[in-house]
């Protein structure tokens, strides 16, 4: 399966690739790349000023980084599945909460009170 969808995936470009390329592949900026590949999260080598990638290992790296954090928050549901259960609830924002007893209107003010109000 593996080989199908990075097959599927290499068929429309070319075996190297620059870094605008890249992010053009992944829709992020050239400098979040560059970033990327300077820190070693992407295979990259750097030749002259600027960086080459080959697609293949870039496609591996991000589908990977995919299969990762997929077993990571289906690992942190399970653990968190038995919490729900015994009563424990979200967790609650630090702002008070304030109770409206109608919703808030957008726009100009009325200048006369509904007739719900007035009775």
């Amino acid at each position: 399966m593996l080989a199908t969808i990075l097959s599927a995936s290499l068929a429309q470009l070319p075996p190297i690739i620059d870094a605008e390329q890249v992010a053009a592949l992944l829709h992020c900026s050239k400098g979040q790349i560059e970033d990327l590949a300077e820190s070693g999260r992407l295979p990259a080598t750097k030749f002259g000023r600027g960086w080459v990638f080959v697609t293949a290992q870039i496609v591996y790296s991000v589908l990977q980084e995919a299969l990762a954090r997929a077993a990571k928050r289906a690992e942190s549901a399970e653990s968190a599945a038995p919490a729900r259960h015994a009563g424990m609830t979200r967790r609650r924002s630090s702002k008070p909460l304030t109770l409206r007893s109608t919703p808030r209107q957008r726009g100009r003010p009325r200048k006369t009170l509904p007739a719900c109000v007035t009775k």
